[in-house]
C-alpha cells in the first residue's frame, strides 16, 4: 500500500549538507557512520515521492550585518539544490506548483519544492522574498530557535518580544499571501501561530511539530491550538526530532561539544570555506561516540500521530519528519523506513484514503488554497 500512496514530506533538511565537500546525494551512505539520512537510495527504498527542501542560514545578531550575511548563505544554499536537481535530471525534479506535482507524480524522480526554514534572511527588505519566489520558494517558516525580526520563537530562553508576530512579521504574512507561499508556523511561539492563522488568508501548515499532550515542549503545540489550525483548514506535520518527542536530558558536556562544533561549522561557511562532510561526520560521530545521547523511539514519534489524529482527524495531519535536521528515532533512523509509518496506522485501522490525506494530500489541498487566494 506505501508504494502506492503518493507521499509527501514537508520538511527536509538536507539542503545544508549540500555546502559540505565530499557530499554526495548520489552516494548510498549507512546513517550509522554518515551523519545523513537521506540520499537517492534511500528515498527510493522509503517510497517518497516528494518533499519540501529547506533553504537554511543560522540566524545571527538582527543588524544589517547579520541579514546580508544570511541573505549570502541563504541564495547560495538555493543554487546548491538547483545544481543538486540541474546534475540528476533522473532522479530529481523541482515543482512550483500544485498542477506540476500532480502531473509528476506519477514520475519516477523525487519531486523537490522549496521552502524557507526561518525569514531571518529576509532581513528587512520584504520585496526578497518576490525574488525568492521566483525561484521557486512555496513555503516560508517565519522564525528559527529565537526570536527574530518577525516573529518570537517558542524556545527563546530570553522570553517573547514582540507578543507574537512583529508589526514587519504582519507584513511578512500578506505579502506571502499575495505571492502564494504557505506559512509555515513551525518553531514560532503559541501566540505568533495563533496570529498567523487569524491573518492570514489562507491556512497555514505546522511543518515539523509535535502535540503537548504527549510531551510538554515548547516546540509543540496544545489541543486549542490543533483545533484552530484545523478550523482554518490547516495541517500538522509530525516531527521525529527525539527532545520534542519525550523527556530526554542531554549532560552538558554533549550540549557544549555540539554547540561549540556548529558555532564553527558555520563560522567556515561565511567564510565560504566550508568543511569536509567526511569531518562533519567524523566529528558529530565521536561527539555521540564520547557523550552517548539518550534515545526517542518509533512508537514515542506514533505517539504524536495518534493523539493528532485523534484531535483533528487523517485530513488535517501529515508527516514533516525533520530529515537532517536532527529527525529520527530508533527503529526509524533514516528515509528509507518511512514505510513503517504506513505499516502501524494501517494496523490502527486508517484506511487508505485516510492514509493518503496524511502522507500528502492535506498538504497539497493547502498548497492549493494558497495559490488560489494568492495575488501573484
Amino acid at each position: 500500500m506505501h508504494q502506492s500512496l503518493f507521499t509527501m514530506d514537508s520538511h527536509i533538511d538536507t539542503p545544508i549538507r549540500l555546502s559540505f565537500p565530499g557530499f554526495d546525494i548520489r552516494k548510498s551512505y549507512n546513517w550509522s557512520e554518515y551523519a545523513t539520512s537521506v540520499d537517492l537510495s534511500r528515498l527510493r527504498k522509503g517510497g517518497l515521492d516528494a518533499g519540501f527542501w529547506a533553504i537554511y542560514s543560522r540566524q545571527g545578531p538582527l543588524t544589517t550585518e547579520g541579514y546580508d550575511v544570511s541573505y549570502i548563505n541563504a541564495k547560495r544554499r538555493l543554487a546548491q539544490i538547483q545544481n543538486m536537481v540541474k546534475s540528476n535530471p533522473d532522479s530529481l525534479v523541482l515543482a512550483k506548483s500544485t498542477q506540476e506535482i500532480n502531473r509528476l507524480s506519477g514520475d519516477s524522480r523525487h519531486i523537490i519544492v522549496l521552502s524557507m526554514e526561518n525569514a531571518y534572511p529576509l532581513g528587512n527588505d520584504l520585496t526578497k522574498l518576490n525574488e525568492f519566489y521566483k525561484k521557486g520558494l512555496r513555503m516560508l517558516g517565519l522564525v528559527h530557535v529565537t526570536n527574530n525580526q518577525f516573529a518570537d520563537s517558542s524556545t527563546d530562553k530570553k522570553g517573547e518580544k514582540w507578543g507574537g508576530l512583529s508589526p514587519l512579521g504582519k507584513e511578512l504574512v500578506k505579502r506571502a499571501n499575495d505571492l502564494g507561499i504557505i506559512l509555515d508556523g513551525s518553531h514560532a511561539s503559541d501566540k505568533a501561530v495563533l496570529q498567523l492563522i487569524e491573518l492570514s488568508r489562507a491556512p497555514i501548515v505546522l511543518s515539523h511539530s509535535g502535540v503537548k499532550s504527549i510531551f510538554e515542549h515548547p516546540r509543540n503545540v496544545d489541543d486549542n491550538l490543533l483545533r484552530e489550525l484545523a478550523q482554518k483548514g490547516g495541517v500538522i506535520q509530525m516531527n521525529a526530532y527525539p527532545s520534542y518527542l519525550r523527556k530526554i536530558v542531554y549532560s552538558k558536556d554533549r550540549l557544549e561539544a555540539r554547540r561549540t562544533f556548529f558555532d564553527k561549522m558555520y563560522a567556515m561557511e561565511d567564510n565560504n570555506q566550508p568543511i569536509s562532510f567526511q569531518e562533519f561526520s567524523s566529528i558529530l560521530k565521536e561527539i555521540d561516540k564520547q557523550y552517548p545521547p539518550q534515545d526517542a523511539y518509533f512508537q514515542d514519534y506514533m505517539n504524536h500521530f495518534d493523539h493528532a489524529l485523534k484531535i483533528i482527524g487523517p485530513y488535517h495531519v501529515g508527516v514533516g519528519a525533520d530529515w537532517d535536521g536532527g529527525g529520527g528515532v530508533k527503529g526509524m533512523r533514516d528515509v528509507s523506513m518511512i514505510p513503517k509509518i504506513t505499516d502501524y496506522l494501517a494496523t490502527a485501522g486508517w484506511g487508505e484514503k485516510d492514509l493518503q490525506q496524511i502522507w500528502g494530500a492535506n498538504l497539497l489541498r493547502v498548497m492549493r488554497k494558497v495559490e488560489t487566494l494568492s495575488d501573484r
